[in-house]
């Protein structure tokens, strides 16, 4: 298959070096030292997610708009954590800098041990490559390739052995063997983000980031999806993180942090986690009304 096609696996590694690159044109904000207080969670894990005094900026005409505004995070290996809030508030632009995808203006990210900002593009892109799994709102499958081929694709880049047999088992996993042939416009909805969920936990991931996973989905479609996640999550011991608009989902997750204007305006233990005596309720002060500035 890929191996087949020494073009295409350029390609596909070109693309997510392209992804990946920023403008350094514009220098970064000064770092101001670490003195808020990060959540902790013992019994779960150590950190593996640390987000110290993030700010993210963007122009906006003649001034700059604040998107995040000096969010301290620190989310523990393992846990599973909804990041929730209005339209606006920084949820996916906070998704985009776990993942390395985009840079922040200010702050320090550290993730399984290693501070973004001291990796080249092409060592955050290899990083992410291997560690990281991404499900997006809007699948993200390759149109050309089958269901089979789409979750081969990070295996085989990795090269990783019995590509075919390992993406096979994931999508028997998810409900979709019979359907292994077919492209992703053969494909409904749902089944297509299933698709992309096996793809996302083909590598084994140690994070998985989805930002909206259920957003193009019926609730019957989301709640499915939602299940998927939490059951791979518990099989694979994998940090996973999703954005989403659903209170009602983000009630089944351990942790819920709520954004609001670029701030963490609560972060708290939900009732799902609620009898771990470790794992202790946390509310954040709420945002300054001026929290975004010009």
């Amino acid at each position: 298959m890929l191996e087949n096609d020494p073009e295409l696996i350029e390609e596909l590694k070109a693309l997510d070096v392209v992804l990946t690159r920023r403008q350094s044109s514009s220098p970064s904000l000064p770092t101001r030292p670490s003195s808020c207080t990060m959540a902790s969670f013992p019994g779960i894990g150590g950190p593996m997610i640390e987000l110290d005094h993030i700010c993210k900026t963007m122009p906006s005409g003649e001034r700059q708009l604040q998107i995040l505004d000096d969010v301290c995070l620190s989310i523990p290996r393992g846990q599973f954590a909804c990041i929730v809030g209005p339209s606006g508030s920084g949820k996916s632009t906070l998704l985009g800098l776990m993942a390395g995808i985009d840079h922040p203006t200010g702050g320090n990210i550290t993730v399984d041990g290693q501070r973004y900002g001291e990796l080249s593009e092409d060592d955050l892109s290899s990083f992410r490559g291997r560690s990281i799994g991404i499900v997006f709102q809007s699948f993200h499958l390759i149109p050309t390739l089958t269901a089979l081929e789409n979750v081969t694709v990070p295996l085989e880049l990795l090269g990783r052995p019995q590509p075919a047999a390992k993406a096979e088992e994931l999508l028997a996993r998810v409900g979709l063997f019979e359907r292994k042939g077919h492209y992703p416009i053969q494909l409904s909805g749902g089944e297509q983000q299933r698709v992309a969920v096996a793809r996302a936990f083909a590598i084994a991931p140690v994070i998985l980031l989805a930002d909206e996973p259920t957003g193009n989905l019926d609730t019957k479609n989301g709640e499915h999806v939602m299940s998927l996640l939490e059951e791979l999550h518990d099989d694979f011991g994998t940090t996973l993180i999703v954005v989403t608009h659903e209170r009602y989902l983000a009630q089944r997750a351990q942790r819920v942090v709520t954004l609001v204007d670029g701030r963490i305006a609560s972060d708290e233990v939900t009732a799902t986690d609620a009898g771990d005596p470790s794992s202790p309720s946390i509310e954040a002060a709420p945002p300054e009304p001026e929290s975004r500035k010009s």
